[in-house]
């Protein structure tokens, strides 16, 4: 255990897109704290054919840009497969 030092970013992502998964969450961005490690924004994705779909699909909390797009540093992404055989991904940025 790492006690008294944040998160990484790459942990917080991960905890992220398991709770999406667990939680089969395809509705927006709900409160958490992805920014705990220094990520302003959150992308959000998710998709039934695969996990890079699913991070192409990922967008911005309010917008409809991508995440993957150039504009903002990406801090960490992950993606997880929930039991409903979805991929959901998590990126993060500054």
């Amino acid at each position: 255990m790492n006690y008294g030092q944040q998160p990484s970013n790459y942990s917080i992502a991960k905890q992220r897109a398991n709770w999406f998964a667990q939680n089969q969450y395809r509705y927006g961005h709900p409160r958490g704290e992805f920014s705990q490690a220094g990520a302003r924004f959150e992308g959000v994705g998710y998709s039934s054919k695969g996990a890079q779909q699913a991070i192409n699909k990922a967008r911005y909390s309010g917008h409809s840009d991508s995440a993957k797009g150039p504009g903002k540093p990406r801090l960490a992404q992950a993606r997880t497969q929930g039991s409903d055989g979805f991929w959901y991904a998590v990126i993060l940025l500054n």
